[in-house]
């Protein structure tokens, strides 16, 4: 028996480009085992979906090279393993879920058959896996899965598309799950949700998670352990309190003091007079009503934040 069911070591990976090499990952080593949630915390550019990319076998090769390391999976490397091999791992063992699910959801197809297709490529037959994919959607939580089923992508919300995301990396029951960036297009209460669901699933089936953010909210909410990447590089890692509690590396605790919500909150200027009035402002789209009556105040030198989830109004009212 390996010692970990993931385990990334050494690992560094390159991008050839116009304006000379670029070296997205530099020798880090992590691991997962079953049952944990790993996050990788770090800014844009720091190489978190790079590093899972590459456990996935999803980097352009050329121009990307994976120039040195191992990445284990119950201690065979996936990185000799010959390309059907690795395919056969990739969906049954290894599944992933993406930051933008439109752009990861084929437009011409439903997604009962997008899901019923990730069945039947490893060998499920058709009615299995039309069974498989409505108890998937239900458990996913999408609403009136019969008829969901024969929808298009477009057709759902964007916290229902990445349900569907999810219940399709769930179809094979994969011991990994690679969730990079999975609710940053999301509102705060559908971030809940889905978080919550990849919890309650975790806690059904075993599975480990990897999840790749540069939200210190959500790897509070979700992990287990968190390594910090900055630049390619691996600076820290350890468990989520040890790691929020008491950072070592320089650039963890620029992380942790940048995270929002932590000023003060402002008064309006003294004496300030409102340049914007708006009064009882209601806009309809046919017989639906997007306003409904809205009024405020803007003063002179204040910022205003106007909050809500999708459809509640906040771009229509600006």
């Amino acid at each position: 028996m390996a010692e970990h069911l993931l385990e990334v070591r050494n690992l560094s990976v390159e991008f050839h480009t116009v304006n000379g090499v670029v070296k997205a990952v530099r020798d880090i080593s992590y691991h997962v085992d079953r049952g944990e949630t790993l996050a990788i915390l770090g800014e844009s550019g720091s190489g978190k979906s790079v590093s899972s990319s590459a456990v996935m076998n999803l980097i352009d090769m050329p121009p990307g090279r994976i120039t040195s390391g191992q990445i284990l999976l119950d201690g065979v490397d996936l990185l000799t393993m010959p390309p059907a091999q690795r395919r056969e791992i990739n969906g049954r063992r290894i599944a992933m879920i993406f930051q933008d699910p439109l752009s990861h959801l084929n437009p011409v197809y439903t997604v009962g058959w997008q899901i019923r297709e990730a069945l039947t490529t490893h060998g499920t037959d058709d009615a299995k896996a039309k069974a498989e994919a409505l108890r998937l959607l239900g458990r996913v939580g999408i609403p009136s899965p019969e008829t969901s089923l024969e929808k298009y992508p477009h057709e759902f919300s964007g916290g229902q598309r990445q349900r569907v995301m999810i219940a399709m990396a769930l179809a094979l029951r994969p011991d990994i799950l690679i969730a990079d960036e999975p609710t940053t297009a999301l509102d705060v209460t559908v971030q809940a949700e889905v978080l919550a669901l990849l919890k309650e699933l975790q806690q059904e089936t075993g599975m480990a998670v990897l999840i790749i953010t540069h939200d210190l909210g959500v790897v509070a909410e979700i992990a287990d352990r968190v390594v910090v990447m900055e630049k390619g590089v691996l600076v820290e890692s350890g468990t989520v309190r040890d790691v929020y509690k008491n950072p070592q590396h320089a650039y963890t605790k620029k992380l942790i003091a940048a995270a929002p919500g932590k000023g003060e909150m402002h008064a309006p200027l003294p004496g300030a007079e409102p340049v914007l009035k708006v009064r009882n402002v209601r806009k309809t789209y046919g017989a639906f009503e997007a306003l409904k009556g809205v009024s405020f105040d803007l003063m002179a030198g204040e910022t205003m934040a106007v909050v809500g989830e999708s459809g509640s109004g906040k771009s229509t009212l600006a």
